[in-house]
């Protein structure tokens, strides 16, 4: 796999979305598999919803990026395959995008 990330770096996903109960306006972000505290966002407009959406779908944006990078590109650079200059820009992307989350 193209990991390059530890699994400890973040809060282990799935993560959920949840009301708040004090603040009708607020949502609060909770890992799935721990119950444990991810972030918590007020809702001001609908934007401010949809970017809640894909904070909480992160991790599995990143699972998947990765199992996508490893089961195609990966797999082809094993293989000895030659990249296309539009995979190598695609590769290089996706490896652009997974560093941010490393901080």
């Amino acid at each position: 796999m193209t990991t390059i990330l530890p699994s400890s770096a973040h809060t282990p996903g799935p993560w959920r979305i949840e009301r708040s109960i004090e603040n009708d306006r607020a949502i609060i972000i909770f890992s799935d598999k721990n119950d444990e505290y991810v972030c918590s966002m007020i809702l001001d407009d609908p934007e401010m919803e949809a970017n809640a959406r894909l904070i909480a779908a992160a991790p599995e944006i990143l699972e998947a990026l990765d199992m996508l990078m490893s089961a195609t590109v990966d797999e082809q650079l094993a293989q000895g395959i030659e990249l296309y200059d539009h995979e190598v820009e695609a590769r290089d992307a996706a490896l652009a995008a997974m560093a941010k989350t490393d901080g």
